[in-house]
């Protein structure tokens, strides 16, 4: 057996941690989370031991780790409750700073998650990446979110995450067992959109950005390895979409015929815009923003075909409210 190392195998576990930085104990058969590239573990130092160019450097000092999980949304196993939950992206939806809310309705069962606007509330999360044949263990992992269809693909959902990264170690890839991996996930296909008034816009692709900043560093020199973990740090949300031009629409601007996105830019006005795809029972997904003011338009040209690239950004009823955006599983 060859003593090099590959990440042509990799595997990673999430679990949402009781107490913050307190490590959970992963379990092979409920935690594993299906990502689609092999995750890469960046390193980084609250002190990395710079001495100056006259002296040598001392030892470096509080050890994180990020790393970008790309996954999925898989469909659901059977009816949610409050022990089955959406596969794959629960808890890393709650490490993003989400908050999950359970409809129990029989035959209606839904999550529907909406941002938390107190960071101090967030759930980290704990990680175990397997991966160049090592293990790599994260704690007080917080993330961001952003989801990515693109001509009808399956919706990438990336999760940037970082945390207290401890010492690697030489380990192969266990016996992860993934929920759901047999089940094909919902494709951008047969979409619901509506942009106002507006519910027949030809859509080419879409990004939804939770826009979180990287978490800061909790740095406490009380600590031997001067790490206390991380805050999370919020962002602006923002659905970008690109469609097909259309005639340009009188006031208000978003009509059942069309749109005139930069009079619609210009007036600021709040509409109600959202995504929504999949037909399979727990499968399905509603990306909504009540309130979407339209920031930023481009024109883009695809070929012989005239697009606009529109980037809406999420407003909530009052400040501080958690209603700017919901993503509903269904």
């Amino acid at each position: 057996m060859s003593s090099e190392k590959s990440p042509n195998r990799w595997g990673v576990m999430v679990e949402a941690e009781a107490s913050y930085g307190a490590a959970p104990t992963m379990v092979l058969a409920d935690d594993g989370v299906l990502v689609l590239e092999a995750p890469e573990v960046e390193h980084d130092w609250v002190n990395d031991g710079d001495r100056g160019i006259t002296v040598r450097r001392s030892g470096k000092s509080g050890l994180s780790g990020s790393v970008d999980f790309v996954t999925e949304m898989l469909v659901g196993s059977g009816a949610f409750s409050a022990s089955v939950v959406p596969p794959n992206i629960h808890d890393l939806m709650g490490a993003a700073g989400h908050i999950a809310t359970l409809d129990a309705t029989g035959g209606a069962e839904n999550y529907i998650y909406t941002p938390d606007t107190d960071v101090l509330n967030w759930t980290s999360v704990g990680c175990e990446v397997y991966v160049d044949g090592e293990k790599k263990i994260l704690t007080g992992c917080f993330s961001d979110l952003s989801i990515t269809a693109d001509s009808g693909e399956v919706p990438m959902w990336t999760f940037p995450t970082t945390g207290i990264l401890g010492v690697p170690a030489d380990l192969a890839v266990p016996t992860i067992l993934y929920d759901q991996v047999d089940t094909q996930p919902p494709k951008a296909v047969g979409m619901t959109v509506n942009i106002g008034d507006y519910l027949v816009a030809v859509v080419r692709s879409f990004t939804f950005s939770k826009g979180n900043a990287d978490p800061d560093p909790r740095v406490d020199e009380q600590t031997a390895d001067l790490h206390r973990g991380f805050v999370g740090v919020r962002g602006q949300h923002t659905l970008e979409m690109v469609v097909e031009a259309t005639a340009l629409q009188a006031t208000p601007f978003h009509k059942t015929t069309g749109l005139n996105p930069t009079e619609l830019e210009k007036a600021a006005t709040s509409i109600p815009v959202a995504v929504e795809w999949g037909s399979a029972l727990y499968g399905k997904c509603e990306i909504a923003l009540p309130l979407a003011e339209l920031i930023e338009v481009d024109e883009v040209r695809e070929g012989n075909i005239s697009t606009w690239a529109l980037t809406f950004v999420a407003q909530p009823s009052t400040p501080y409210e958690t209603d700017a955006y919901s993503i509903k599983i269904y």
